[in-house]
Parts: structure tokens; sequence; C-alpha cells
């Protein structure tokens, strides 16, 4: 989503190769970094050979062997990888080695040094209460209370203290980049035109909302008034407890529950009761975002920051200011590599992620649907696929040839709240979303059509 372009706190992901940027390694480097998980997870003993050993050092400072093998073997046990086989098989589709993972995680703690040495020369510290006030932010950010966000934390493998220690690093990073010249560079128009064109096909579709967001009693009184007529806005005022959901559904975030029902609302047009996790909701889609045509450039659909909703241009203005920071940060951090004192070891035998990859061939890729695959109403199906008026495969032949091949790109965007966006959606005038509330339509799965 959107609502997270700018943040910080995550540039050592730039640096590194995609599979180091995966919430799993982040999560695992922090734990790795303040030695809390154990080289031994789930039988993945066998660290011996790191023991007592020494991956690198800078400028005098060393990065333990076993340091880097826990990052990668916790790595492997959050993923499911623990197999020797299925290690081998994973290391060979992803065009990778052992030898490739312990090089990036050793160029990741190799920055990790450098920025704390940098900061403790410049007399730049983080407090507990800066770093108390980040997480607590997080948790007011994502709805959790200290029981939610603690079992959210263990889900992904992380513990209390490594998740402390990985804001503490990342708030000494903001610092530290907040202080470097440039980090503060001017943003251009142009600078947001490119990052609305980067972000094209997500904004396509994309909706605007104004939600009602209240308790059962509530929502079943205002979906009652709505019913006999009365404006949207004077019920939302009435009944509506928060308006954290209203907004482009790409800048917010919302409940599945909302995503879901979106999907084939048209401009206008109001919901059933949607009943959620913490809230129940009534909601109307008051604008659908439609791109600008450009000849000229087809890929590159805006053209102004005018043509852009508000909203929307101001987080992009915010993301292309991160940027000015990031590429500012990354320019430091690469005069810091070339002028400390780097020594990498060369890499032990026996460790215990480094396994033989010999006669292992890479996975063929299946692009074939599979029962419950969410698909596009009009991709170019194979004869005897069907799929439901949702673009949900119902069945499919048993053929051995691939079937499409936009499986992965259709279902991905739900996960956002803005994939399987009906375009029909976009034509503009079905409603103006100003009307005064309205009636169900027949055939429209329970919505509420202004009139």
């Amino acid at each position: 989503m959107l609502e997270r372009f700018a943040n910080t706190g995550e540039r050592w992901k730039e640096q590194t190769v995609d599979i180091f940027k995966s919430k799993a390694f982040k999560v695992l480097a922090a734990a790795a970094a303040t030695g809390l998980i154990a080289a031994s997870i789930g039988g993945l003993t066998g660290c011996q050979a790191a023991t007592q050993q020494i991956a690198a050092t800078v400028n005098g400072e060393n990065i333990p062997e076993s340091q880097i093998t826990d990052y990668i073997q916790n790595y492997r046990e959050v993923n499911d990888l623990t197999d020797s086989k299925a290690w081998a098989q994973w290391l060979v589709d992803s065009d990778r080695t052992a030898a490739d993972m312990r090089d990036d995680a050793i160029d990741y703690y190799v920055e990790q040094l450098l920025v704390e040495q940098e900061a403790t020369k410049a007399g730049i510290t983080v407090s507990d209460e800066e770093v108390a006030e980040r997480i607590a932010e997080t948790k007011q950010y994502y709805g959790m209370d200290d029981a939610q966000f603690s079992e959210s934390l263990k889900e992904m493998g992380y513990t209390e203290e490594s998740y402390t220690a990985l804001q503490r690093h990342s708030l000494l990073e903001d610092k530290i980049a907040a202080s470097l010249d440039g980090s503060s560079g001017e943003i251009t128009d142009a600078d947001i035109v490119e990052q609305a064109n980067s972000y094209a096909a997500i904004l396509e579709g994309s909706k605007q909302l104004d939600v009602i967001a209240a308790s059962t009693d509530k929502i079943e009184k205002a979906h009652e008034e709505l019913l006999q007529g009365a404006a949207f806005e004077q019920v939302k005022a009435k009944y509506g407890e928060t308006d954290e959901f209203d907004g482009w559904d790409v800048l917010t975030t919302q409940d599945q529950v909302v995503i879901d029902a979106i999907t084939n609302m048209q401009q206008g047009a109001i919901s059933d009761i949607l009943t959620g996790t913490d809230h129940d909701y009534i909601v109307r889609v008051t604008q659908v975002l439609v791109l600008p045509e450009n000849a000229a450039s087809p890929d590159e659909p805006y053209t102004s920051v005018d043509q852009l909703p508000v909203e929307i241009k101001e987080t992009f203005t915010q993301s292309a200011a991160e940027n000015v920071k990031a590429d500012a940060f990354n320019i430091y951090i690469e005069q810091l590599k070339q002028s400390a004192d780097i020594k990498k070891n060369e890499m032990p035998k026996g460790l215990p992620y480094d396994v033989d990859l010999t006669g292992i061939q890479k996975t063929p890729e299946d692009d074939s649907y599979a029962d419950g695959d969410e698909v596009y109403l009009d991709d170019g199906l194979d004869d005897g696929v069907e799929v439901d008026a949702d673009g949900y495969v119902i069945s499919q032949p048993d053929v051995d040839e691939d079937v499409g091949d936009d499986t992965d790109n259709n279902a991905a965007g739900n996960a956002n709240g803005n994939a399987n966006v009906n375009n029909d959606a976009n034509a503009a005038g079905n409603a103006n979303g100003n009307a005064n509330g309205g009636e169900f339509v027949s055939g429209n799965q329970g919505t509420i059509e202004n009139k």
C-alpha cells in the first residue's frame, strides 16, 4: 500500500539483493545481531565450523562467523527450508549459492557496524524513550494492544528485545541521515510525477471511500436510515465512530471485508452492512481513479502534478523527499565502506547451510490455474477453464500445457485492496456520490445505489 511508501528505517534493503529484502531476513538479522536466537533451532545443529571464527572485521571490530550462520540458518527455519534438499532446491531456483548468502549477510552487518561506529564518533545516540515512542506508534498504527502486538512479533520471529534493537538501529540511521548534506534536498514536480508513474498500475482503479465504522447496533440503525432515504453524510455524522478509514483505499489500511466488498463497487455505490474485525462498516465509493491518457508515452500517464488527487500528491511528495534522503544516505554508506578497513575472511568448510548443489535442476515454472485461483475475467483462458462472476477458477481440465500466465499478478493485488477492480467502474457519471442514500439494486449483490 502507498501509505508505506515513505516509511524509513529500512534503507539497508535497498543495498542488498532481493532475497535480503524480505521481512524474514530483516527480523532474523535483528535477532542475530542481539544474540537472541540460538545457533541451533529445529535440529539445525552443526555450527561448530562457525564457532570462534571471524567472518569479517570492520575497522578492527569483528563480525563472528556464528552470527552469519545464525542469520542464514534462521532464515531457513522461518521459510520452512530446514531440510537440506529443500534448501538446495531453493538456492538453485533463486540463482544463489551458500557463498552468495554469506556475502550478502556480511555486507549487511558491515553496514550496520559502520553506522554504529560513525554514530559513536559523532555522539549520536537513541534514548529508550525514543524507541518506546516508535514502538507505541507502530502499535497504534496497526490498532494493536500489547498482547496482540506481542503475538504478532512472535509470529514473525521477533522477540520484544530483538524488535527493540531493530527499532533502535533504525532510529540511529534516521538521525544520521537527517544530518547529511543533501538529505533535505529540494523536491521538484518532476520527482513527484516520476513517483506517480512508477506506481500507475497500483493507482489505476483505486477508490476513494467514505466509511461509516461503528458497533453492530449503530451500523444496523445507520443502515435502516439509509434505506429510508437519509443522506449518507448525516447518517455518518450521527452513527460513525471514527474517520480513520476514509480516503483512498491505497492510502489507508482497510479491513479485509471492506477490501473484498469494494472490488466490484462502482462510483457512487454504497455497500450493505459489512461485518469486520473491530468494527462493522457501511462503505460509499465517492470516486474511482482513472489514469490520464498520455499518447506520447502510454507507460507514463502522468505529465503534471495537477493530474493527481491532492491526497495522493501529498503522499508522493513525501515519498520523493524520502528518496532524496535515502540516496544521500546510500552515498554516505558507500563512502564509509570505501574509507573503512574492511576485511572479509574466506568461507569456512562445513557450514550447515553450505549444501551440495550437484545435479539439482531448476524447478519448472507452472503457470497453470488451480481451483480457487483468482483471474481476470478477460484472461485468454483455454477451453474448459471455468471462472465464476468474481473471477475465481471453478474448474479446469487436466492438461499439461500452461493456461495463462497472470495468476500471480492477479491474485497479488487483493491483499493491497487494489486488484481485480472492474474497470467498467471507472466510467464517470455512474453516480456523483452526492445523493441522499437509496435503494437496493437488483443484481448488485446487496449494494445500495445512490439516487
